[in-house]
């Protein structure tokens, strides 16, 4: 089953939009499952660049990001995705990721239990397996 980015429209349709912000998104998508990391940063950058609260493409580049080991630019942009979608459990659970991985095992905690509170069933689940995951873990910080 094709997986559709941004809009519900597949990908191969929006990239005949240069100029859409919808469009670079779903072309950064493909791009980044297509394993062309560096093309997919230019194509979300140029949608950030011309919608700044776009919590889509600040998902989408902070998982690049991550996938390039540059942490904290993954976790600027999963914050910032949280600053225009405060609700989406995907950017709690990628930023709850990020901050596990930084050794910041509380502010991760926090972040994976929203994510786990959400109504995608699957997310939940995945989230919920880090949250039980970490409770196990040595805290790495002070609360």
């Amino acid at each position: 089953r094709h997986r559709t980015p941004a809009g519900g429209r597949p990908a191969w349709q929006l990239s005949f939009q240069p100029e859409s912000v919808e469009a670079r998104v779903g072309l950064g998508y493909v791009l980044s499952l297509a394993g062309q990391l560096d093309q997919a940063e230019q194509e979300l950058k140029f949608a950030i660049r011309r919608e700044p609260g776009n919590s889509t493409a600040h998902i989408y580049l902070a998982g690049i990001f991550e996938r390039k080991h540059d942490l904290e630019q993954a976790r600027t942009h999963y914050a910032r995705a949280l600053h225009t979608a405060p609700e989406s459990g995907l950017a709690h659970y990628g930023l709850g990721a990020v901050l596990a991985k930084q050794g910041e095992i509380h502010q991760a905690l926090h972040h994976l239990r929203r994510a786990a509170a959400t109504s995608n069933r699957e997310l939940s689940r995945i989230a919920s397996d880090a949250v039980r995951a970490l409770e196990g873990a040595p805290a790495a910080e002070t609360p």
